[in-house]
């Protein structure tokens, strides 16, 4: 017998070795499955990503607009205008560790003298924040937290403002609040900082549980 005929006999036989035992259907269906899952994952998680990108980013409406209080509709009707300012927050929340508050949107008019901002709050960090200033967190959250608009140092003596109008919306993760101080005068102070204040905490103006510097009196930042 020739080496041709004692081989190609041999081919043949694995040949047919491999039609009887095919793969079974089951784990070709299971891996197709599995790649299947594998970039649904991954498009979710990348999509998420994006997703918590964009709303990070996010304010409703009424936290960025301009609020027309008393004092602004006063003013507009007398002058028949209104000239509004803003600046960038160099740093927009209480502390670089916890970081609970994150403020923006500034607004402000020196004439009449009215400084409003918004102020964002993680939904889910409300009962950190009880937990941190020794307090229970209420079952409503309404009223838990409170503002004041402050000033303290050498140049004028210490100054603070109670809001006009406070607002709290809720979008999905976060609370906005838009806060909102009128009367107030920017002559001579350098900055204005935002008050936390946490209900039940017991703290003082100088010393809130919280605050943010949200105006400084410098054409560098304005």
């Amino acid at each position: 017998m020739s080496d041709y005929e004692r081989y190609s006999d041999s081919d043949h036989r694995d040949n047919d070795d491999e039609k009887l035992y095919p793969v079974p259907i089951w784990i070709r269906v299971t891996k197709l499955l599995a790649k299947i899952m594998l970039v649904t994952i991954c498009l979710a998680t990348v999509g998420l990503l994006v997703f918590r990108m964009i709303f990070a980013s996010y304010y409703p409406a009424v936290a960025k607009q301009l609020y027309m209080t008393d004092a602004l509709r006063a003013a507009y009707v007398e002058n028949g205008q209104l000239d509004a300012y803003t600046q960038n927050l160099l740093i927009p929340y209480e502390s670089r560790k916890d970081g609970f508050f994150f403020a923006d949107n500034l607004i402000f008019l020196y004439t009449p003298g009215s400084l409003q901002c918004s102020l964002r709050v993680n939904r889910k960090a409300y009962e950190d924040i009880a937990e941190a200033n020794g307090v229970d967190l209420p079952s409503e959250i309404e009223g838990f937290l409170s503002f004041s608009l402050y000033y303290g140092g050498e140049e004028v003596a210490d100054v603070c403002y109670t809001p006009t109008h406070v607002e709290r919306t809720t979008r999905l993760y976060y609370d906005y609040y838009k806060i909102c101080f009128d009367g107030v005068d920017f002559a001579d102070i350098p900055w204005f900082r935002l008050n936390i204040h946490i209900a039940g905490h017991t703290d003082t103006e100088a010393d809130p549980a919280a605050c943010i510097v949200v105006y400084e009196n410098n054409e560098e930042y304005s």
